[in-house]
């Protein structure tokens, strides 16, 4: 999912069909626009582009660029202005370099015109992208340990991008410096007796400081990352299996940096979308996506795209 929101809109990739469908949703009346935008099949069905599972925008620019997570891996570019699939990188991993991997995580530096894919490997990999020229400049390979990247976000004030592991026990964020493309540390979850895994989605507060990784495990979860010492500052738990609604799998996410808080959405049945006042670090409350008649479940996208 992406937002531009210098015109309005959000663009939701659909995960599950075959082509791939990205919805247009005109956020000033919260609806699928009825005209030939609303649903367009940008991928490529010559080149098997399916199953989209990160995105990153350059909204005033125009153009999304988006990774699939099924063979064969490639990073698809949509000029939004048309609107239409224009161009896409296919993503290698074979001998000797195995530089590919399923694309799972996104950042977007766009004032340096570069993009940073995670993908999920062993190890986990971050590659580099030119959006000038379109074109993988770079590859970090992290190390073994350091596997299936499925969260990312970037604090471009600071020069650095953040990534969350997924299928490690404890969760890893790790930490990559821009300016040379380089890692430079990571620290894990792990608080008192209390493990957090499979990091699906997170958000950034560069302002204050902070990044947010939540965890896709069977217990919703949300450890809180300073990012000026790089340490654990304190963990959110969700209600449990016992508690009402229970809260779990949390696989998407978003800040509002102005008020100080941020949203979590949960990918069971039915779904259920948690605020955290950031301010306390605590959980506030939670609404279920479910109306009666439709259950809003499965609340994948978002977080880092």
């Amino acid at each position: 999912m992406c937002i531009d929101t210098i015109n309005n809109f959000m663009y939701l990739p659909n995960y599950d069909t075959n082509p791939c469908r990205i919805a247009k949703i005109d956020l000033s009346k919260l609806n699928i626009l009825q005209d030939p935008d609303a649903y367009v099949m940008y991928f490529s069905t010559e080149y098997n582009e399916n199953r989209p599972r990160c995105s990153v925008m350059d909204s005033e620019n125009g153009f999304m660029y988006i990774g699939t997570d099924s063979e064969p891996w490639s990073i698809v570019k949509i000029d939004l202005s048309i609107p239409a699939r224009v161009d896409s990188i296919v993503i290698v991993d074979e001998y000797p370099d195995y530089l590919g991997g399923p694309l799972t995580s996104a950042v977007i530096d766009t004032d340096a015109g570069f993009a940073y894919f995670g993908t999920d490997s062993v190890p986990g990999k971050i590659i580099k992208v030119d959006l000038t020229t379109f074109t993988v400049v770079d590859t970090l390979i992290l190390e073994y340990g350091l596997n299936h990247l499925t969260s990312a976000v970037i604090d471009t004030f600071s020069g650095y991008a953040y990534f969350g592991t997924s299928v490690t026990t404890p969760g890893e964020v790790i930490k990559i410096r821009l300016s040379d493309f380089s890692y430079v540390a990571n620290i894990s979850t792990e608080d008192t007796d209390v493990l957090l895994t499979d990091l699906t989605t997170a958000v950034i507060d560069p302002y204050r400081g902070f990044a947010y990784f939540a965890s896709g495990h069977g217990r919703g979860m949300v450890q809180r990352i300073n990012l000026y010492s790089f340490s654990r500052a304190g963990m959110v738990e969700f209600n449990g299996a016992w508690e009402t609604p229970y809260e779990a799998y949390i696989s998407s996410s978003a800040i509002d940096i102005s008020r100080n808080v941020a949203y979590f959405g949960t990918n069971q049945i039915p779904g259920n979308i948690i605020k955290v006042d950031l301010a306390s670090f605590s959980r506030v409350g939670s609404i279920t996506i479910d109306d009666g008649s439709y259950e809003g479940n499965n609340i994948r996208a978002g977080g880092g795209a």
